[in-house]
């Protein structure tokens, strides 16, 4: 059973590398790239972000098991009360009603509208914004890019056309215009 389950997680570790080699070879697709090109561009920034939340949330985590350990269960453990964080930072806010019965009200009155307020408020938007602005560089780069290519495109196109008005110039309208396989048999 304990063989199954390690098969299962490395299947799963396997399954998420999978994902993210797909997305990388899906770069050279212009909108799917913009997914890839913002985390790379916000990688150091979510690096940073990472570690700051880490601390951030472990030590809640810590305070949360030192405080309420011995009186509620999900913060029995540091790996439960690690886990109720997390709940508590995707909304299930069920043992709220646990912790405002408990006889420290006040610590668990602090201690849960701070971790909502710092991790949840915060936390949370700082991520967003790093990632926003990550995707913003992205799309503004993109769009010059595809402007530069218009851009060269309409320089070709006049290139073109200055390059057919000087030839016409340079060999005369005149022998040109009877030249032309069409004009010849109008002027003969």
């Amino acid at each position: 059973a304990q063989l199954f389950g390690t098969y299962i997680s490395i299947n799963g570790f396997v399954f998420v590398l999978m994902l993210t080699r797909m997305l990388k070879v899906l770069d050279f697709q212009e909108r799917i790239g913009i997914v890839t090109a913002t985390i790379r561009n916000a990688g150091s920034d979510l690096a940073h972000f990472g570690l700051l939340f880490s601390m951030i949330f472990g030590g809640f985590s810590c305070l949360a098991h030192l405080f309420f350990g011995n009186s509620v269960l999900p913060f029995s453990t540091w790996e439960r009360s690690m886990n109720t964080c997390f709940d508590l930072l995707m909304g299930d806010i069920g043992i709220r009603e646990e912790l405002f019965l408990l006889s420290n009200r006040l610590s668990a009155i602090l201690f849960y509208y701070s971790f909502i307020f710092l991790v949840f408020f915060i936390l949370l938007n700082v991520l967003l914004a790093i990632i926003v602005e990550a995707y913003v560089q992205v799309k503004e780069q993109a769009e010059g890019a595809a402007q530069w290519a218009l851009r060269g495109g309409a320089v070709l196109a006049s290139a073109l056309a200055l390059n057919a008005f000087v030839l016409l110039l340079h060999e005369g309208m005149h022998g040109v215009l009877f030249r032309s396989p069409v004009l010849n048999r109008w002027v003969s």
